[in-house]
């Protein structure tokens, strides 16, 4: 299994951490393109210290707004703030934070980590104009129930996500349309190589 190799949330452990999964990441770019055009402004939930997706949103004028409950990375992330980049330092999805209803929502690698995915897939749903895109890095399991969460010696939850949990969750909201995606990583083994991508169309 690769380890990143640099100090844990340090700015170059986040860009590590973002390039390992560029695959991934240009998946979900090649959804967004073809919607660029009504998508006015997004939402990155766990945004982190690495500016990638400031950059390519803001590039294309459309608002960024990132969301992370880590000081640390707010602080470091308000050094280099963008005309269209707002960004909300919270325990999201727990705290309440605003009047925020993008475009779009999306995150990596987060859902993964919190202490209630159904709670976390419903703010965002509930918060999202136009789509809603999801990206884990657990690998898919199309034979659990039900989510699977541990509490990690660090702190830190580490999910195995139920697909159909997820799918009963969406359906709540009767979307317009939805897939939870079995993603293929592209990656040799010991390497993950599925994980779940979850899109939504909300309205």
């Amino acid at each position: 299994m690769q380890v990143n190799p640099y100090p844990f949330m340090s700015e170059e452990w986040y860009r590590w951490t973002h390039e390992e999964s560029q695959a991934m990441h240009d998946v979900f770019l090649r959804w967004v393109e073809p919607r660029v055009a009504q998508i006015h402004s997004v939402a990155e939930i766990g945004c982190g210290i690495h500016r990638f997706y400031a950059d390519w949103f803001c590039g294309r004028h459309i608002r960024y707004c990132g969301l992370d409950r880590d000081e640390m990375v707010c602080n470091q992330r308000e050094k280099h703030m963008l005309p269209l980049e707002s960004l909300h330092c919270i325990d999201w999805p727990v705290a309440e934070y605003g009047r925020i209803y993008p475009d779009l929502v999306f995150s990596r690698a987060t859902i993964d980590h919190v202490s209630d995915p159904d709670e976390f897939l419903r703010r965002a749903i509930g918060s999202a104009r136009r789509y809603v895109y999801l990206m884990t890095y657990r690998p898919y399991d199309a034979d659990l129930k039900a989510h699977v969460i541990e509490k990690g010696a660090d702190g830190y939850y580490y999910n195995d996500l139920s697909p159909s949990r997820i799918a009963a969750v969406i359906e709540e909201f009767q979307p317009q349309r939805y897939e939870v995606r079995c993603q293929p990583t592209g990656r040799a083994e010991p390497e993950i190589q599925t994980e779940i991508h979850i899109e939504i169309e909300v309205a």
